[in-house]
């Protein structure tokens, strides 16, 4: 591959997720502006919320970076068993903070982002379909 098109590959990438967060971040901007809540009360909240975004929010992506070359080791089956691992333990937080079963919004949150995730997966399967096609 030469550099040019490696390069044109890698910036795709970096575009599209530069977007996504983008997007993800200035909706929960618009939100606390939205609510016409005070940015001084909103900032530590924002902090917090940037935080999780940035380091639980990576975590399905670690074993793409960390098997990269592996050929033993399949990356995508690692990030399934991260990525509920770290549904299970969101949700038993979310429980205890609201008061309800851990156990109850641990499944809850486990299911809701399975749903997502299979959804995502068959949609770029069809979508890889009409591109090869």
């Amino acid at each position: 591959m030469t550099f040019q098109k490696y390069s044109r590959r890698y910036l795709a990438e970096f575009v599209y997720g530069a977007i996504d967060g983008t997007v993800t971040t200035f909706a929960i901007i618009s939100a606390v502006s939205g609510a016409t809540l005070s940015w001084r009360v909103g900032a530590p909240s924002s902090r917090s919320t940037f935080f999780s975004f940035v380091s639980i929010g990576s975590l399905p992506v670690w074993p793409f970076a960390i098997f990269y070359a592996s050929k033993t080791v399949n990356p995508f089956m690692i990030s399934i068993l991260t990525t509920g691992l770290v549904f299970l333990l969101i949700g038993y937080a979310r429980g205890y903070i609201s008061g309800r079963s851990g156990l109850a919004a641990a499944m809850e949150t486990l299911l809701v982002g399975a749903l997502a995730a299979a959804i995502a997966y068959f949609v770029g399967a069809w979508l890889q379909g009409l591109v090869v096609s």
